[in-house]
Protein backbone atom coordinates (compact mmCIF):
# COMPACT_ATOMS: atom_id res chain seq x y z
CA UNK A 1 0.00 0.00 0.00
CA UNK A 2 1.40 3.56 -0.78
CA UNK A 3 0.95 5.81 2.25
CA UNK A 4 0.51 9.56 2.22
CA UNK A 5 3.87 9.49 3.96
CA UNK A 6 6.07 7.54 1.46
CA UNK A 7 4.63 9.81 -1.31
CA UNK A 8 5.43 13.03 0.45
CA UNK A 9 8.98 11.69 0.98
CA UNK A 10 9.11 10.74 -2.71
CA UNK A 11 7.40 13.35 -4.48
CA UNK A 12 7.51 16.11 -2.12
CA UNK A 13 4.65 17.79 -0.44
CA UNK A 14 4.46 21.03 -3.30
CA UNK A 15 4.03 18.81 -6.25
CA UNK A 16 0.89 17.18 -4.45
CA UNK A 17 -0.42 20.83 -3.72
CA UNK A 18 0.34 21.69 -7.23
CA UNK A 19 -1.58 18.33 -8.64
CA UNK A 20 -4.12 19.16 -6.65
CA UNK A 21 -6.42 21.61 -8.78
CA UNK A 22 -4.43 20.76 -12.38
CA UNK A 23 -7.21 20.50 -15.08
CA UNK A 24 -6.39 18.54 -18.79
CA UNK A 25 -6.20 20.73 -21.55
CA UNK A 26 -9.30 18.84 -23.42
CA UNK A 27 -11.32 19.90 -20.44
CA UNK A 28 -10.31 23.10 -19.87
CA UNK A 29 -11.45 23.62 -23.56
CA UNK A 30 -14.87 22.91 -22.69
CA UNK A 31 -15.12 24.37 -19.89
CA UNK A 32 -13.32 28.17 -20.86
CA UNK A 33 -16.20 29.13 -22.66
CA UNK A 34 -18.80 29.02 -19.82
CA UNK A 35 -16.77 31.43 -17.51
CA UNK A 36 -19.11 34.53 -17.53
CA UNK A 37 -16.18 37.93 -19.16
CA UNK A 38 -15.49 40.49 -16.03
CA UNK A 39 -17.26 43.58 -16.99
CA UNK A 40 -16.64 46.37 -14.70
CA UNK A 41 -18.39 49.95 -14.11
CA UNK A 42 -15.26 51.78 -13.21
CA UNK A 43 -13.69 53.84 -15.87
CA UNK A 44 -10.41 52.48 -15.07
CA UNK A 45 -11.06 49.22 -14.83
CA UNK A 46 -10.53 48.49 -11.15
CA UNK A 47 -13.14 47.91 -8.92
CA UNK A 48 -13.03 44.30 -9.32
CA UNK A 49 -15.77 41.92 -8.04
CA UNK A 50 -14.41 39.24 -5.71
Amino acid sequence: MYNILERIISEGIESMANNKWRLSDELWGKMAPLIPEHKTQHPLGTHRKR
